[in-house]
């Protein structure tokens, strides 16, 4: 029976009894109860008492499904999607791809009497971060994420998901929701964040731990690919830097854009500084080409602004968005490069908001000589910068310094003024002012010129490219304002610090100087009116505020009011024994109280 019973097991396993008649099988079950007895029986009811139970399962949860459905449907008709905030990501120059939405839901509830009642829900996120394009460009960047070696992709926006396509027409965009940048912010929120005047502690820390985030980031995108010169031919210098300096002159003085710049390629005066061709500077560099060698080509991103660098809440992990521009064969000094001059340069520039820190009189910027038969090109700009600006530069650097000596790059500087120069003269055909666009040619001339007078002559490059000042000999005794310093700063150090002081409030403080320098006014360059003023024609000299002397906390009631009819309220004597630290926290209230 046994061998019987195994035989019919085999031949039920292969399938062999398919073709059999059908009245083999009672058969066989009537041989299985005969041999087997009640126990087969038992095994067959809790298979089919199994069985039902599943399919009692199934049906209650069909049943709660349906319900659940037909239940999110009542409820999202009562939910409304309010998209609050599109604020564009990336972009610059271009049409911008990628956007963080910010959204709000609003619940309706019907009360009695068909009354209705709206609720809004800030949802948490309250924002996603969704890439718009072709179908083919996503399906491109998708394909380029996925080509990058394992390494580096962590330090890339994930590109993992299929594009998600709400129309059939072909003209319409689809979109890419890029999920791992939802609690990200663009290094163009924090600098501006950080970029409010003068820096507290928290502020510095904060943009040296971006600083380190974003050098670390790229520098590792750079190491894990880099390929010595045993793989390339020749300096590569005309191919990155000089035929690209070249096409931006053509282009910057296309009839379409500025061509009153052919005049200013022959050289300018800025200030009492004359500067000679840009010509003679390409020919300069061309003969130091070998001091200028790239050691190594690398994956570089190619469009490293500060909008297309993501930040996590901590500042210690860094993402790129943007593939379009990814370049196999590049400097890394031009990734480093190029956010420089978008930190430093673009903003004010091209920001109308950054514009403040140039001050008044910056759409004044073309004077031409009146010597006669020397028709020159000549300009004056105030210069631009602040504290934030300063140390950021300070703390790029030195990361690119040290990576430099691991790698023994001994040109490393000289190539990073020479990008700068590059990417300054990029910027100029995308200027719609002509004063502005002659004024980044002109930044981008001075550290050419800088940069050549190094090559020849073995002076030092400056620690920073954008030290917040014009070189020496464009003006005399010029300060950080590019303005000629009061009568009194020179010999009365306590006004002196408190001048020094009130321009370190804020990068948009400006100064005007009355009675031959002997009175200062101080305004903020979004006013006409001072909120402090220092006047040493009074004795002993005085401050004035625009505050009421009750407007203060002054613990040492220095603060007095005076008979005015002016804004200027409250005045202060200074003498030699006067606390300055004390003066210039009552001079920041009255900032505070006015701007």
């Amino acid at each position: 029976m046994q061998s019987l019973l195994a035989y019919l097991r085999k031949k039920y396993e292969k399938a062999d009894f398919n073709r059999d008649s059908i009245f083999l099988h009672p058969l066989v079950l009537r041989l299985l109860f005969a041999y087997h007895g009640q126990q087969l029986k038992t095994e067959i009811t809790k298979l089919m008492l199994a069985h039902e139970q599943r399919n009692l399962e199934m049906w209650v949860q069909n049943v709660e499904q349906d319900l659940k459905d037909d239940f999110k449907e009542l409820i999202k008709r009562r939910f409304e999607i309010e998209v609050s905030e599109i604020r564009p990501l990336t972009g610059g120059f271009t049409r911008a791809e990628v956007f963080r939405v910010h959204f709000l839901l609003h619940f309706t509830s019907i009360a009695a009497g068909n009354e209705r009642s709206t609720y809004s829900i800030q949802p948490n996120p309250g924002s996603i971060v969704i890439k718009q394009g072709s179908l083919e460009a996503i399906r491109r960047s998708i394909k380029e994420y996925r080509n990058l070696p394992e390494a580096i992709q962590p330090y890339f926006a994930r590109y993992v998901d299929e594009p998600q396509v709400l129309q059939a027409d072909p003209q319409v965009p689809c979109y890419l929701i890029m999920e791992d940048l939802t609690y990200m912010t663009t290094f163009q929120d924090v600098i501006a964040r950080i970029d409010q005047g003068r820096l507290s502690n928290i502020q510095s820390r904060d943009l040296e731990h971006a600083c380190r985030a974003i050098s670390n980031g790229l520098l590792t995108i750079h190491h894990q690919t880099k390929r010595d010169d045993s793989d390339f031919f020749g300096s590569q210098l005309s191919r990155l830097y000089i035929s690209e300096i070249e096409g931006h002159l053509i282009r910057m003085s296309h009839p379409d854009k500025f061509p009153h710049l052919k005049s200013w390629f022959r050289g300018f005066w800025l200030g009492k500084r004359k500067y000679l061709s840009v010509e003679h500077y390409l020919r300069k560099i061309e003969r130091h080409k070998g001091q200028l060698k790239v050691p190594y080509l690398m994956l570089i991103h190619g469009d490293c602004h500060s909008r297309n660098i993501m930040l996590d809440p901590q500042l210690q992990q860094l993402k790129l968005i943007d593939l379009d521009h990814l370049d196999n064969d590049g400097d890394y000094i031009k990734d480093f490069a190029l956010l420089l001059e978008d930190v430093c340069v673009f903003r004010f520039v091209f920001d109308e908001g950054y514009r403040l820190y140039l001050g008044n009189g910056a759409q004044h910027f073309i004077s031409y000589s009146t010597k006669p038969k020397l028709f020159e090109n000549q300009i004056e700009y105030p210069v631009f910068s602040s504290e934030t600006v300063r140390l950021f530069q300070r703390h790029i650097l030195k990361h690119l310094k040290a990576y430099a000596e691991t790698i023994n790059d001994e040109s490393w500087k000289e190539r990073l003024w020479l990008a700068l120069a590059t990417y300054l003269l990029f910027l100029v055909s995308k200027q719609k002012d002509k004063e502005y666009a002659t004024m980044i040619y002109v930044e981008a001339i001075k550290l050419l010129e800088e940069l050549v007078t190094h090559l020849d002559k073995g002076r030092p490059l400056s620690d920073i490219p954008f030290p917040g000042k014009h070189p020496a000999g464009v003006t005399p005794e010029e300060d950080k304002r590019g303005l000629s310093s009061p009568s009194w700063y020179q010999h009365n150090k306590v006004l002196a610090k408190i001048h020094e002081g009130a321009l370190k409030l804020s990068p948009a403080i400006r100064y005007e100087m009355n009675s031959s320098g002997q009175v200062v006014q101080y305004f903020s360059t979004s006013s006409t009116q001072p909120f402090v003023v220092i006047d040493n024609k009074k004795r002993p000299p005085a401050l004035l505020l625009a505050c009421p002397p009750t407007a203060l906390q002054d613990p040492q009631n220095l603060a007095q009011a005076r008979e005015t009819s002016s804004a200027l309220q409250t005045i202060l004597h200074i003498s030699e024994d006067s606390e300055v630290t004390m003066l210039l926290r009552l001079i920041q209230q009255a900032f505070e109280l006015n701007y």
